[in-house]
């Protein structure tokens, strides 16, 4: 019950998820609907947005998992540092690929309209809320997994100054 408790609020109740809904919320009052070709450029930046985060927090988890010695991961395992360190990265990861492939979807669905006969069809309102909801929390969870990596640094840092005074306290 502990360990539903933890995830919940880990999860549930996140500043990265109650930001998105802060903005589907706004989404939902500001907008009735858009117009096909504007939800089809919002889509395209959603679409070029993600992709570049997405590849960028990609290179970044690869140089995270491969950058540290044994004795530097050790280090940070002590009190499971690493591991969470990296499962944030990977759930983050997750939730970029999820909006990405959601924008992509929804972008095709777009494009399956003829717009020069129909030029003032609305795009459903629900679903533009979801594409708000999901993509902001992506890009959410992506900036706050960036604490993640600064905090990786600052173990470095405290693992080199204690491996530092080790050499020098046995010299």
């Amino acid at each position: 019950m502990k360990r539903v408790q933890r995830l919940f609020r880990k999860y549930i109740l996140s500043v990265d998820l109650l930001g998105a809904f802060l903005v589907a919320g706004i989404v939902h009052s500001f907008f009735d609907g858009i117009q096909y070709s504007a939800a089809k450029q919002i889509f395209e930046v959603s679409i070029s947005v993600l992709s570049i985060v997405f590849s960028i927090f990609f290179a970044a988890l690869a140089i995270l998992i491969t950058a540290g010695d044994d004795d530097f991961i050790n280090f940070m395992e002590e009190n499971k540092n690493y591991t969470k360190i990296i499962g944030t990265f990977k759930y983050t990861l997750s939730v970029l690929f999820v909006g990405l492939v959601f924008s992509i979807v929804l972008f095709i669905s777009v494009l399956d309209h003829d717009l020069s006969i129909t030029p003032n069809l609305i795009f459903p309102k629900n679903w533009l809320v979801l594409h708000s909801l999901v993509v902001s929390y992506a890009l959410l969870a992506t900036f706050l997994s960036i604490y993640d990596a600064i905090k990786y640094a600052e173990f470095r840092a405290r693992f080199i100054n204690i491996t530092k005074e080790k050499r020098e306290s046995n010299s």
